[in-house]
């Protein structure tokens, strides 16, 4: 079990990995051009300990949520005397280089981490060899729509026979934003059903097919409703209010969207039958309600890939997160999704501390992860981040021909900074009411 103290200090030692690749993209980069670098600080604040070599001053700081670099000649306090080793005596293309490096250097190590995470091999769930029987399904999802049923499998999708769940996923990711038909079993009879799915992607959870997941209770929150009814790990539940369970996915649904005040859970714990009365408790940023338990763990195999596969495998993974990333960046621009979906420091830490729990391939994954979307963000045209200072002063003043004065810089920064840091305490906000890190905390001294 990864403790509260233990995922904090994993957290701290992703991030500081993931800050200094991209600070020391801008220190080598600066340093290789002829610029002089003042500090070179993993965190921001005040100092916790430093000492300097040569020109540079190397800092460890307090507040662990990033790092920078401070060249000669880049803030309006620093008497600019035309130096060669000044920022502001370097040419464009070389100041463009410098603040390009650290988001460089962040794709770069994405590119170079995610191949190894497929050479060494990830726990892939068991199931994707079993074959393709569909667990519960959702009333509004297009499955159901179609008329597919709980517990058909399926034979063929479009024109491919598919004999396991690894197929079946294949070949609606193929044929995703596309008319296609999904043919099942049910029994002896055989019946195919029509999908056209435009503007989104065709997978499994948008079509709502999903395979089986024993409904079996795991990682019961402290202080949560299923806590206090006196749930415990392992339990199989068997009944809610009646209706007898055979998915976990149907049984969380029932949670989900019950309007009743309490459910009576019949569970089976060792052998013997219990009953318990549990009150679920709206979520108000999901809008359904929860008891305080997570989805089962399940069954899985180790698998890996040769090593020109891992290339090419690697090289798919990046771009596909790449991708969806783009996809959310679009949709928060243009007010289609809501910063709630957004997750902070607090969200990180925690999938950090469920990475390690998983295995040193998912943390690594998720550090590729982690380090491909700092590396792209930090090239939006926001004045704080170094896209900004490409962007909004470099281009402009190459294009013009004109010097942006550093008192305008220097409220750009500082402004974008303030709004950068309040959408960072509402994304955290969001993250305590999403992730109950109240009761962790209290869960850490009880």
């Amino acid at each position: 079990m990864i403790t509260t103290i233990t995922t904090i200090i994993l957290f701290i030692v992703v991030l500081g990995i993931l800050v200094f690749i991209h600070e020391f993209g801008h220190f080598i980069t600066a340093k290789w051009v002829g610029v002089r670098v003042e500090k070179f600080s993993l965190g921001f604040g005040p100092k916790i300990f430093g000492f300097t070599k040569g020109d540079t001053e190397y800092l460890i700081s307090w507040f662990p949520l990033g790092g920078y670099v401070k060249l000669t000649g880049e803030s309006e306090d620093d008497e600019v005397k035309g130096e060669p080793w000044e920022l502001e005596s370097r040419n464009f293309w070389e100041k463009a280089l410098i603040f390009s490096a650290g988001s460089l250097m962040n794709i770069i190590f994405a590119f170079v981490a995610m191949p190894i995470v497929f050479m060494v091999g990830m726990e892939t769930p068991a199931y994707l060899n079993q074959k393709p029987v569909i667990g519960y399904i959702e009333e509004s999802s297009l499955a159901n729509k179609a008329g597919i049923k709980s517990l058909d499998e399926i034979v063929k999708i479009k024109d491919v026979n598919v004999k396991t769940w690894e197929e079946a996923y294949q070949q609606l990711l193929i044929n995703q934003k596309s008319e296609f038909s999904i043919t099942v079993t049910r029994g002896s009879e055989k019946s195919e059903h029509q999908f056209f799915i435009e503007g989104k992607e065709s997978d499994n959870s948008f079509i709502g097919i999903l395979n089986i997941f024993p409904p079996v209770i795991t990682n019961v929150k402290y202080g949560d409703a299923a806590y206090k009814a006196g749930l415990k790990d392992g339990d199989i539940v068997n009944e809610v209010d009646g209706e007898k369970i055979f998915d976990w996915n149907q049984m969380a649904d029932i949670i989900r969207y019950t309007e009743k005040e309490s459910l009576n859970f019949k569970v089976d714990r060792n052998g013997e039958l219990l009953d318990f009365q549990v009150y679920p408790v709206m979520d108000s940023s999901l809008n359904y309600k929860l008891i305080g338990i997570t989805s089962p763990r399940f069954e899985t195999f180790k698998k890996k890939y040769p090593f020109f596969t891992s290339i090419k495998e690697g090289f798919k993974e990046n771009l596909s997160l790449s991708g969806k990333l783009y996809d959310v960046l679009k949709q928060l621009f243009s007010f289609k999704a809501s910063i709630k979906s957004l997750g902070g420091p607090i969200m990180i830490a925690q999938v950090t501390g469920e990475a390690y729990r998983q295995g040193i391939s998912y943390l690594l994954w998720f550090m590729a992860f982690l380090s491909l979307q700092l590396g792209i963000l930090n090239l939006l045209p926001i004045p704080i981040l170094d896209g900004g200072r490409i962007f909004c002063f470099l281009l402009p003043e190459f294009v013009f021909r004109r010097t942006i004065s550093m008192k305008i810089k220097e409220i750009s920064i500082q402004v974008s900074f303030g709004l950068l840091m309040l959408l960072l305490l509402m994304i955290s906000y969001n993250d305590i009411l999403r992730t109950g890190v109240v009761n962790k905390i209290v869960e850490l001294f009880h």
